[in-house]
């Protein structure tokens, strides 16, 4: 999803009557049973993200510590994270 989208469907939701809802993220809490659990966002900033096989959706956020941990790649794209 681009800002451009989020930005979008947010409107449409306000146009709705839908703009004091509150926003929140969702994560799988990792149980045996998969719960789906939501946390409320503190921040929203553009970070470099590179490729992982360590991660369900096969991104995480890079760090001066991947070039220490074996990763060669470089980030090449940030990307907006909200969390």
């Amino acid at each position: 999803m681009t800002v451009n989208e989020a930005i979008q469907l947010l409107q449409d939701l306000a146009d709705d009557g839908h703009g004091e809802v509150q926003v929140v993220t969702e994560y799988n809490y990792g149980d045996y049973v998969n719960t789906r659990a939501v946390r409320e966002p503190d921040q929203i900033e553009m970070l470099p993200v590179i490729r992982t096989g360590y991660s369900e959706s096969g991104y995480k956020i890079f760090d001066e510590t991947d070039t220490e941990g074996g990763y060669e790649e470089k980030p090449d794209a940030r990307w907006i994270v909200i969390g």
